[in-house]
């Protein structure tokens, strides 16, 4: 049922044209500094960092454009940001008519931009770059509103009202504590739609529909309210008790409007007369209430042919045969009872069925049930022929339940349409009854029990829809299960819901006793490989759930046998995880789920010891399990799950204990912290670039390589996070599948997703030509140009070529079929639907570096084309432009396609509609196709010759815009921790992040800034600097986003994080003892701080204040270690990768800054820059425990939200050298040559002794991977279990990295050098003049749109 009923069209892109939007000053006022102020930052000259390099970072990432095309210094971006924060703060003030003081102001905000100035605190990168620009005053921001559709109805009284008529007037609504209050109609501008629908929950069809603003405020069954609803949440309608007089007027009247309405007769010539038939003694119940009703006139006479008693009744005012108008409750009441007289059966003792073809009166009963004592339970429509022939309507039959029914949230759905939204006020309870029942909030304001039937049958039908599941195993050892008595015979329907209902009666048969089982028929289940119209992809056919429903067989014999070894956690948890290998392996779509339970649960932590629990290695695989740590003595537990993180990565640690605590070990006075979390996800379908091929997520784990910005990188951690809301961000060039709140590059910074306005592309790693794979080519050309004829899949070979007959798969080619230019091929193809609805085989999407190059070059010869001294191809599926544009990225290659729309072309036999197509463009990368790729026919491959000889016009593209973004679903999200610098990756062409210092809740953003105590002349400077930093991120959060679901947050958190730059270094200088006492002190002065500001602003104190982050760029501005690691080298030469066509280029070559060609990258150079690191010792002289020290001491000094800390172990074996292909001679030692040239020719994959490790993995018995490592005596990995297990009571998070030794890999970030060379090197290098610098490699219009620290994608 579809309350608000609406037909919508569903765009792909989920973008609106900003020309849609209207744009808003929201900041009028404007704070400018005196001009005094002006001239006296202006005088000043910047001490920046590390000899300059400090510099060269302000200029190319933080310098915008000024109005002369010159480009700013820091004295500019320091009053740009002061004024900025300025005019925040000023228009606040003056918008909520409070008192503004400008001579307070312009003195605090001179001392306030010195100290930003000196260094001493610095907003993040995000500020520095947009702080004080038009766009943050001007953007276009949503309202703070949560409200519905026009067309929407709600309960006035007991009239049903759609908002659209009944705005601006008072109302009378029924609130969530069933009293009946007045309430105000208003209407609130235009908004972005989302349309959510709740689901009854168990099996049913029935839903409730509502279309209404993304963040409307919800109730949720146990009470809680919440502005941000997801799939799986559940609420509650309740059916109404009250009791009605039966013998009163209204009743009577009621009843028998509702009994003819079902079943009486309208007389034609007179349609005033209505007459109803008693058919039986049964009927004679309620003959006196028909008697008295108003309007009976008598008793037939004479009776009917068999002698039933007719009456007649007659109303010239009233339709009999029409739903009532009345607003009564008795009446209404007592019609609904009467037509279920006329047309309902009994099912249960509690329940009814009520059948009609009359579609008005099933959305009548939809709305007005829990109003009138029921709740709908379910739905179905049947269109079978009755005994007389075809149905002229469909018999519509309701299911309705006295007793109130919790719905659950099946799907949320952007319906990319504005339109003006209203809602009620009703101030005293905040809520509302809408039509159906569900009673919601207003403006102002699974686990797996032991009805195993029902829960598993739920979850199954969630897995099905795609949305990911996490369920908790509860344990109940007396839980009772019975082996089925006799059987009978079910045959499955060919649908979700037939599927999901065999196996909820299968489970059932086993819960109760003396239940028959169903003897299952599949007969009705498609066969594999037909398409699935509903959910897209090629059925399974019926193997998959006869699969299942054999192991459930198993699993409750288990448990029968022997409860006490196979106990209910094992049950439970062996049925979900095996009903999600069934999902998965039915094609409809991927599944994933996430198993949580107390950490004390042996059953729980031994699910994926394989070798204790061998038979689960089948379905283990499907959830990733984490631990719960709830209370103070599960920490007691830790050595257990660090020896199991050690073996197989799992179980995954949630830390509930501290969490919602501020600094641990104090007692400050703070709210409990809502977090739910740290880190920003990527779904299981997220794809990565292994040295094998392209991968999924799923198929990765710690200790994985995968391809990043800085070549082959190692994942060291990988964990779960969780089922969450997964969205597609696609630019022409790639694009990003994970959470909206994941990180990405974008014009070299990193920025939240769904903030960002483009995203950074990255290809993989092109190693040239590589050796011929026939069958590849072929299956590309017949994906290209094959066709079926007679189940045979042929190939169609023009006249232009005849070249494909002296190719290198002419042995492939077996003869013409027929008369026509078809062929008989040899191919593994053996299904080719339409060219629209072709998909690239996971063969070759999945393949290795040579099975894509030989496929490509099959596809290219069929479909490939030289356009323009493009490289293009044209394809009329999507999905073949999308994937092989993902494999020309994993070898190397960049592409980006454009769209032909969809239009008529008129032909000799008559005008025909095109459908639209894509093409795909090599531009750039020209050269690297042509060596690698090519063409089979000799005229493309001298088109290709001719078009290398131009040159490409314009910068090489290294940004792309986002447009658009696609929902895809609730499911289970991981995230990795790679060991690179950067800590970036590739997936699916683009450049991404992953990072965590502030647990967050949902659509919760980051608002921080870096104070530098090493920066300030004693503590009392630093004092100042945190109280100016704070005074920075408070006016940042009056400031609000595009999301409304996101300021609602804000507003009630006001969540800041100050973070400390520089620590180890802090403590090298004044001694520990007093950096405590200092933090102690800097604590409490960015409380006073945050209160004095947020006082005065009339707003809520945070909820925390303090951090430990990353740092990124921005201390390398002073020239200061991030956070609280380590220099990796005292002297050291810092490399940075700058594109060859960058205005930065000719500048740093002119200062004889030092550079050579990036062995990655072409069209890229690494300068490097000779940088004095410290005072701390480096990092190599660091020891874990005194890391973890570190992190125990400013987890409870310092930081009340996380802290951001990578600890670094001295590993066992040190990795010196990592090949990916067999070295040069001469490349290794003579020692190790030997081992390893015998360890390729036997094909072995490892070698150990007392010093040496070698580990090598092959390819078609090529090796693909050599890692030469040496061992370490002084390795601390036995100390990872008592390092985890002292530290994690004492802290909110922990991650790990093995330290790299120098030169593993070429042109490393950092590479360690003697105080000579360093001196050598600087002396050479000339004083930079960037002035000269008149562009930038960003874009200063739209590239970012920020708000200080809080970023925001535009509206394109």
């Amino acid at each position: 049922m579809i309350v608000s009923w609406k037909s919508y069209s569903d765009h792909r892109t989920g973008i609106h044209s900003s020309s849609e939007q209207l744009r808003m000053t929201y900041v009028k006022e404007r704070f400018t500094l005196d001009q005094s102020t002006k001239d006296l930052l202006q005088s000043m000259t910047p001490n920046f960092g590390y000899d300059g390099f400090g510099e060269f970072i302000f200029y190319r990432t933080y310098s915008r454009n000024k109005t002369d095309g010159s480009k700013e210094n820091w004295n500019d971006v320091v009053i740009r940001v002061t004024e900025g924060v300025g005019s925040i703060r000023k228009d606040w003030y003056l918008k909520n008519r409070i008192e503004w003081d400008e001579g307070f102001w312009q003195h605090y905000m001179l001392h306030f931009a010195v100290s930003m100035f000196n260094m001493e605190w610095l907003p993040p990168g995000r500020g520095l770059w947009a702080m004080g620009t038009d766009f943050i005053y001007e953007r276009g921001s949503m309202a703070l509103y949560n409200c519905f559709s026009g067309s929407t109805q709600f309960f006035d009284g007991l009239e049903l009202k759609t908002f659209e008529e009944a705005v601006n007037t008072t109302v009378s609504v029924k609130c969530v504590d069933g009293k009946y209050r007045p309430a105000k109609v208003l209407q609130f501008g235009e908004r972005d739609l989302t349309r959510i629908t709740f689901k009854k929950q168990g099996i049913s069809n029935f839903k409730l529909t509502y279309d209404c603003t993304r963040n409307h405020t919800w109730i949720l069954e146990d009470g809680r309210r919440t502005d941000y609803i997801r799939v799986g949440d559940k609420v509650r309608i309740y059916s109404n008790k009250n009791s009605v007089d039966k013998k009163s007027q209204n009743y009577k009247d009621g009843f028998t409007h509702g009994l003819v309405f079902g079943d009486g007769t309208q007389q034609t010539n007179n349609p005033e007369r209505y007459t109803i038939r008693l058919c039986s003694t049964r009927d004679y119940d309620y003959l006196n209430l028909l008697l008295g009703c108003s309007d009976y006139q008598c008793i037939c006479s004479p009776p009917s042919y068999n002698g039933d008693v007719v009456l007649t009744f007659v109303n010239y005012a009233k339709n009999y045969k029409a739903l009532p108008t009345s607003t009564d409750l008795t009446y209404l009441r007592a019609f609904l009872a009467g037509w279920i007289q006329a047309d309902g059966s009994n099912r249960l003792e509690n329940s009814v069925r009520l059948h009609t073809t009359n579609r008005e009166g099933y959305e009548w009963v939809v709305n007005y049930a829990p109003l009138l004592g029921y709740t709908v339970t379910g739905y179905n429509e049947n269109n079978k022929p009755t005994n007389y022939g075809e149905r002229n309507y469909p018999l519509i039959t309701i299911t309705l339940c006295k007793d109130s029914t919790t719905y659950t949230v099946q799907s949320i759905k952007e319906l990319n349409i504005k339109e003006p939204v209203y809602c009620v006020s009703e101030p005293e309870t905040n809520s509302f009854m809408l039509a159906g029942g569900l009673v919601t909030g207003n403006c102002c304001w699974t686990n797996l029990t032991d009805d195993l039937d029902e829960d598993i049958a739920w979850m199954m039908d969630c897995l099905m829809c795609g949305a990911g599941v996490g369920f908790g195993p509860e344990r109940n050892n007396q839980l009772q299960a019975y082996q089925p008595k006799n059987s009978y015979i079910y045959s499955i329907p060919d649908s979700r819901e037939g599927w999901c209902e065999s196996v909820k009666l299968l489970i059932s048969s086993y819960l109760t006793p003396n239940l028959a089982k169903p003897d299952f028929v599949y007969d009705n289940i498609r066969e594999a490989g037909l398409l699935i119209r509903g959910f897209g992809g090629l059925s399974s056919g019926p193997e998959p759930l006869k699969v299942l429903h054999n192991q459930i067989d198993t699993f409750f014999s288990n448990y029968i046998k022997d409860p006490i070894q196979y106990d209910s956690v094992r049950l439970k948890t062996d049925i979900a995880n095996a009903v999600g290998c069934c999902v998965v392996a039915g094609n409809v779509r991927r599944s994933a789920e996430i198993c949580c339970a107390p950490i004390g649960d042996q059953t729980f932590l031994d699910l994926k010891n394989y070798d204790k629990n061998p038979e689960r290695a089948s379905i283990g695989w499907m959830s990733n399990n984490s631990a719960v740590l709830s209370q103070p003595d599960d920490f007691l537990l830790m050595n257990d799950i660090a020896r199991r993180v050690v073996s197989n990565g799992e179980p995954g640690i949630i830390n509930h204990c501290n969490l919602k605590h501020g600094r641990i070990g104090k007692n400050d006075d703070v709210r409990e912290d809502l977090a739910i979390g740290f880190n920003p996800c990527t779904s299981g379908d997220t794809l990565v670039l292994t040295p094998q091929g392209v991968r999924i997520f799923d198929k990765i784990d710690i200790g994985s390589t995968i391809w990043s910005e800085y070549g082959w990188t190692k994942v060291v951690n990988k964990w779960s996070s969780g089922i969450k809301k997964v969205y597609k961000y696609r630019t022409t060039a790639g694009y990003f599948l994970g959470t909206a709140n994941h990180r990405i590059v974008s014009e070299g910074l990193k920025v939240e997703v769904q903030y960002a306005d483009t995203i950074d592309i990255l290809s993989g790693d092109y190693r040239g030509k590589t050796e011929i794979d026939r069958d590849a080519i072929m299956d590309g050309l017949v994906i290209g140009d094959g066709t079926t004829q007679h189940d045979q899949v042929l190939l169609c070979i023009g006249s232009k070529d005849n070249d494909y007959f002296k190719s290198e798969v002419s042995s492939y080619i077996l003869g013409a079929y027929g008369k026509t230019d078809t062929h008989r091929v040899i191919t593994s193809i053996k299904d080719l639907p339409r060219t629209y609805l072709r998909k690239i085989p996971k063969e070759y999407l999945y393949g290795n570096y040579t099975k894509v190059v030989n496929f490509l070059r099959g596809l290219y010869s069929a479909n490939g084309c030289i356009t323009a001294n493009r490289v293009q191809l044209k394809a009329a599926s999507f999905d073949v432009i999308s994937d092989v544009q993902t494999m020309l990225s994993s070898i190397g290659i960049r592409s980006y396609y454009t769209t032909n729309k969809t239009h008529e072309n008129t032909f000799a036999n008559g005008t025909y509609e095109i459908k639209e197509s894509y093409d795909l463009n090599i531009s750039v990368d020209r050269w690297k196709f042509a060596e690698a790729i090519g063409f089979i026919q000799d005229y493309k491959t001298a088109a290709l010759k001719e078009s290398l000889k131009t040159e490409p016009t314009g910068k090489s593209k290294e940004t792309y815009p986002i447009i658009s973004v696609e929902y895809m679903g609730e499911m289970e999200t991981f995230d990795i921790t790679v060991n690179n610098f950067t800590h970036t990756y590739w997936t699916a062409g683009c450049n991404v992040s992953n990072c965590g210092e502030i647990p967050l809740e949902h659509r919760e953003v980051c608002n921080i800034a870096e104070s530098l105590p090493t920066r300030c002349s004693n503590y009392k400077i630093w004092l100042k600097a945190c109280e100016y930093a704070t005074m920075y991120m408070s006016t940042v959060s009056l400031l609000p986003t595009h999301q409304a679901s996101t300021n609602s947050v804000v507003a009630r958190n006001r969540r800041i994080g100050l973070g400390i730059v520089d620590f180890t270094g802090w403590v090298k200088e004044n001694g520990l003892s007093r950096c405590i006492n200092w933090m102690r002190q800097g604590y409490k002065r960015v409380r006073a701080t945050n209160k004095w500001v947020n006082d005065e602003a009339g707003v809520p104190v945070a909820i925390r204040v303090t951090t430990m982050k990353p740092g990124g760029t921005v201390p390398k501005l002073a020239g200061k270690t991030s956070g609280l690691t380590y220099p990796t080298f005292k002297y050291t030469l810092r490399r940075v990768r700058v594109a060859e066509n960058s205005p930065v280029t000719p500048i740093l070559i002119n200062a004889n800054v030092p550079y050579e060609k990036d062995v990655v990258s072409a069209g890229t150079l690494v300068f490097e820059f000779p940088i004095i690191q410290g005072p701390s010792k480096p990092i190599e002289e660091a020891s874990l425990w005194e890391q973890a020290f570190n992190l125990v001491t400013l987890q409870r000094e310092w930081s009340d939200n996380a802290v951001s800390n990578t600890l670094t172990f001295k590993p066992k074996w040190y990795l010196r050298k990592h090949y990916f292909a067999m070295p040069e001679a001469g490349e290794l030692n003579r020692h190790d040559e030997i081992i390893v040239t015998g360890l390729v020719h036997a094909l072995e994959t490892e070698y150990v002794d007392d010093k040496l490790k070698i580990d090598i993995e092959y390819h078609n018995d090529n090796p693909t991977s050599i890692k030469i490592y040496d061992y370490n005596p002084y390795h601390e990995e036995d100390e990872i279990e008592n390092v985890l297990s002292s530290i994690t009571p004492l802290i909110k998070s922990v991650s790990m990295l093995p330290h790299t030794k120098d030169g593993v890999y070429a042109q490393m970030p950092e590479s360690g050098i003697t105080y000579d060379e360093y001196l050598t090197r600087r002396n050479a290098i000339k004083t930079i003049n960037w002035s000269e610098l008149k562009d930038s490699d960003v874009d200063t219009e739209a590239d970012k749109y920020c708000s200080g620290g809080v970023c925001v994608r535009p509206n394109l």
